[in-house]
């Protein structure tokens, strides 16, 4: 599907990560993201498949009562898990917090045309999320990378020093207009899986 990635896009060779760990914090509640669960449930599958070690945290608790991703929420059941589980990885790990977006809220009007957009809240972008945005785009992917705002439960990683154990993190957006279309969503989330293990075409 689609070109391969030239071999000047110089890939790392820590490239492959074994282990990856997706949360999902806006899954329940008032402004939920009701493509998140089904995307990260797409993306654990295909990386499954693939031999990727894979743990999905689902926050329970409603977005409006608690937004899973700010500082507030910090040692909740469901922040105290995921950062445990990244801290106790025998490998380091990439963690990708999956999120969705309506194209039609008004919100975010720059987005609607993409399928995915990964907010990446490091300056300069990482090398990585700009390597998985080539990735996606040379096999089809409409897909944009944007500077990311308060990402708190990757935030916390850094602050406490899980950075040994953490080799990668960022954000994903999914299109809710996805909803629906297996056949659209799955496709993106093999390619997700092909990257991680660093598989280009």
């Amino acid at each position: 599907m689609g070109a391969a990635l030239s071999s000047e896009q110089n890939w790392p060779d820590t490239w492959t990560w074994s282990r990856v760990t997706l949360t999902v914090p806006h899954a329940e509640g008032r402004g939920r993201d009701s493509l998140a669960v089904s995307a990260a449930r797409a993306l654990r599958s295909q990386m499954l498949t693939r031999g990727t070690s894979v743990r999905l945290f689902v926050s329970p608790v409603p977005r409006d009562q608690c937004d899973m991703n700010r500082v507030r929420c910090r040692g909740t059941r469901f922040r105290r898990s995921v950062f445990a589980h990244v801290r106790g990885q025998p490998t380091p790990s990439l963690v990708i917090d999956v999120h969705s977006f309506s194209p039609v809220s008004g919100f975010t009007p720059e987005w609607a045309g993409f399928d995915v957009v990964v907010l990446d809240d490091n300056q300069p972008f990482s090398t990585y999320s700009k390597h998985y945005v080539a990735f996606m785009r040379a096999n089809g992917v409409s897909i944009a990378l944007k500077r990311g705002g308060s990402n708190d439960i990757q935030d916390e990683m850094h602050e406490r020093n899980v950075d040994a154990f953490l080799t990668g993190a960022f954000l994903l957006e999914f299109n809710e207009g996805l909803l629906g279309t297996p056949d659209r969503l799955r496709p993106i989330a093999a390619l997700t899986a092909r990257w991680v293990i660093a598989i280009p075409d």
